[in-house]
């Protein structure tokens, strides 16, 4: 790890150097097997970052995918009761922040047809289903709020800046 010194004082770190195993190296290089998050996901409050992880990969070899409601709760791992996540999960759907998908509770008939439930079902057979928008962004834009950071006072002063380094907002 290399360090550099600011005008004030402060450490700062310059580089740093990790070494990959085997299988990563390959997954990322070779089968390109990375996902690419919008920058909107890291606006999204919990509960709704879970959602989105386990939407985008799931959604990634099918448009729709249906969970049920248990094994979303174990992959999101939520501790709370069934209950009470149920109830959380219906208010983050209903707020709307994930637009490219829709999300859904169902369940299954005495056909076996996903169908949305019109009265109350048990918990234990209750679905969650995941439909992916084509060319919709999968988070809400407007989510997406400025930084609060020093911009202006290190775009004035750039001797604040680390030697060599330039400001990701100048570089075009």
């Amino acid at each position: 790890m290399e360090t550099a010194v600011w005008s004030n004082g402060q450490k700062a770190m310059k580089a740093i150097e990790v070494e990959l195993c085997d299988w990563l190296w390959r997954a990322i290089v070779d089968d390109k097997a990375t996902l690419t998050s919008s920058d909107a996901y890291f606006y999204l409050p919990p509960l709704e970052r879970k959602l989105y992880e386990v939407g985008y990969a799931e959604c990634a070899d099918h448009v729709t995918v249906a969970i049920p409601l248990e094994e979303l709760r174990r992959r999101m791992s939520v501790t709370t009761d069934l209950r009470h996540f149920r109830h959380n999960l219906a208010k983050t759907i209903t707020k709307g922040s994930l637009k490219g998908f829709v999300i859904e509770f169902v369940y299954r008939d005495d056909g076996g047809h996903l169908v949305p439930p019109q009265r109350r079902i048990p918990l234990d057979r209750l679905i969650v289903r995941f439909e992916r928008h084509p060319n919709m962004p999968l988070i809400d834009p407007s989510l997406i709020r400025p930084r609060e950071t020093d911009a202006a006072a290190l775009a004035s002063e750039p001797s604040q800046l680390l030697p060599g380094a330039t400001p990701t907002w100048l570089v075009g």
